[in-house]
């Protein structure tokens, strides 16, 4: 039986993972890599690369 600080660990611990997935998307985004490739390396859906491939465009529009 899991405890309810045992779920937000690990909870935690998948939200850091996703957030490490998308800094290294953005960072390949930037070098011109695939988003197949990207999907495949960070284990991100290719749609969610895409989102990520907009939020980048409009960080770059903005700066």
């Amino acid at each position: 039986m899991r405890t309810l600080g045992m779920r937000w660990y690990e909870e935690g611990v998948k939200e850091g993972e996703y957030e490490r997935a998308k800094k290294v998307a953005k960072n390949m985004l930037m070098r011109g890599l695939d988003i197949k490739l990207i999907s495949e390396v960070t284990g991100l859906s290719e749609e969610e690369v895409k989102r990520i491939k907009e939020e980048v465009k409009e960080e770059i529009k903005n700066n």
